[in-house]
């Protein structure tokens, strides 16, 4: 693991855009228990619209695959029966399209090119007004837009100057969108959203940065790549000071008090990702050892020298009851 005393061009583009971005707003992370009181935020503004008895003739239809989980807790919050879960291709009986999150509808457009439907409802946990308007207005068939909360745009104050240049460019790296913009920064204990950011090096649109810790979110967990594995005892997480972006092959944390940007990669990145999933070094030595041609008691004295490391820097903590 190497901390980066000087920064190559592209990460410290990738630092700047992640810091200007931080800066503007923080992370809002919207656990188990968060997450029924907003579906029953939403469900109340449908009911304010739709009565019951109006609900018996819609179908509805989650999009995969935060809208399954919020699907099924709406489902229980407005009293739907398991036959309106099946979706059909019928025009003219009415669709509820359900998501957690919704930031450009790039999701929601691809549904509706792909079917004529002639009366649909949109609802959300979380999405910005400006997007639900331009819905409405773009496509005739969509006659509500519903949200549990609306999400503020700071792509305007994030650049300024240079607005309209940022949202050219995006704007071309981009299929079908109804809206583009820069959003509060929505968490889910079971996902986060792609949040793309513009790297003038690379002259791309990356969402490599990972603002929740594997631990606090499914999502980020299994994008590691390691397989699941029953763990007696986890009690190895990453720091809520760290950010952690994976960039191609090479892992950066940033860590926010201190500074410090570590770059990760080869051995050092494979040991990451098998520590942030499994959370315990005796499992992850016992992983590693699948993988590498190496004596047991060397590889666990490298990766406790590893871990030891990391303490020390402040990227890990440890914690004893779960």
């Amino acid at each position: 693991m190497d901390s980066e005393k000087i920064v190559r061009a592209e990460n410290q583009a990738r630092l700047i855009a992640l810091n200007q971005s931080l800066n503007s707003f923080e992370l809002s992370y919207i656990d188990y228990k968060k997450a029924e009181k907003d579906v029953e935020e939403l469900a109340s503004q449908i009911l304010e619209v739709y009565s019951p008895e109006n609900l018996e003739s819609f179908v509805f239809k989650p999009i995969p695959r935060g809208g399954f989980i919020v699907l099924g807790m709406l489902a229980y919050a407005l009293n739907l029966n398991p036959s309106q879960f099946e979706f059909n291709t019928n025009p003219k009986q009415p669709i509820m399209i359900v998501d957690d999150i919704a930031l450009t509808g790039a999701r929601i457009a691809e549904i509706l090119s792909k079917n004529n439907f002639s009366h649909v409802v949109i609802a959300h946990l979380y999405s910005p007004p400006q997007l639900r308007n331009a819905l409405m207005e773009n496509e005739p068939c969509v006659k509500n837009c519903f949200s549990a909360h609306d999400l503020e745009d700071h792509a305007p104050h994030n650049y300024i100057g240079d607005y309209s240049l940022w949202e050219k460019q995006v704007s071309k790296k981009m299929c079908k969108r109804y809206w583009i913009g820069q959003s509060d920064v929505v968490g889910f204990a079971w996902s986060e959203t792609d949040y793309f950011l513009w790297n003038p090096v690379t002259k791309r649109l990356e969402d490599g940065w990972r603002l929740l810790a594997p631990h606090k979110c499914l999502k980020n967990k299994f994008n590691l790549g390691i397989s699941s594995q029953r763990v007696e005892k986890q009690d190895i997480k990453l720091s809520e000071d760290v950010v952690s972006g994976i960039f191609s092959d090479e892992i950066l944390l940033y860590h926010r008090e201190t500074g410090e940007i570590f770059s990760l990669s080869g051995v050092a990145a494979m040991i990451w990702r098998v520590l942030m999933t499994l959370g315990n070094v005796e499992a992850t030595v016992k992983y590693l050892k699948e993988y590498y041609d190496v004596e047991e008691d060397v590889l666990r004295r490298d990766v406790e020298k590893y871990v030891s490391h990391l303490f020390e820097t402040k990227i890990l903590k440890k914690e004893v009851d779960l």
